[in-house]
């Protein structure tokens, strides 16, 4: 698994397999992997908040890749959309029951009872320190970044590749 280079232009911070990703997740290693590629792409440390999130929520997706026998995989994972700040938090890639090539965005959430439903399409409401907030549900979030790449990238938009997106 490489990690970004001082001064390197990559679009993700993590890329390998799935079973290496369970290791390094095993090994409590995979929060400090990013935090330490984010770095070195950014310039900057990330937020401790985020560094959680890696932590817990990579975690669960290792369990579940682990659980779901998908460890002769790609992983990307913090992969930056092109021309846009915004990033995928993993994107499994692999073959379908067919064989033909595939890849899942999957997007990582750790709510739990806090998140209600709103009075606004695509929306929820959540906890949001010590109010509420409107956001994008997670499976249009994830759904807005599989038609983004589906229009965007040549793999996806010449069909190449299939794309699916989740939210977990």
């Amino acid at each position: 698994v490489r990690a970004a280079e001082p001064g390197a232009r990559v679009a993700e911070l993590y890329w390998g397999t799935t079973s290496t990703f369970v290791e390094h997740t095993k090994q409590n290693e995979i929060a400090e992997r990013l935090r330490s590629a984010f770095f070195d792409h950014y310039g900057w440390n990330p937020p401790e908040s985020e560094v959680r999130s890696w932590r817990n929520s990579l975690k669960a997706l290792s369990n579940a890749i682990e659980l779901g026998g998908l460890l002769d995989h790609g992983l990307l994972l913090e992969y930056q959309l092109p021309l846009t700040s915004k990033r995928l938090d993993a994107m499994i890639t692999g073959h379908d029951r067919d064989g033909r090539p595939a890849a899942v965005i999957v997007e990582l959430k750790q709510w739990s009872d806090d998140v209600e439903p709103s009075a606004i399409d695509e929306m929820v409401t959540v906890r949001y320190g010590a109010g509420r907030k409107e956001m994008l549900h997670p499976s249009a979030q994830v759904g807005q970044y599989r038609q983004y790449l589906a229009d965007a990238h040549e793999a996806f938009h010449d069909g190449n590749v299939s794309l699916r997106a989740c939210s977990y």
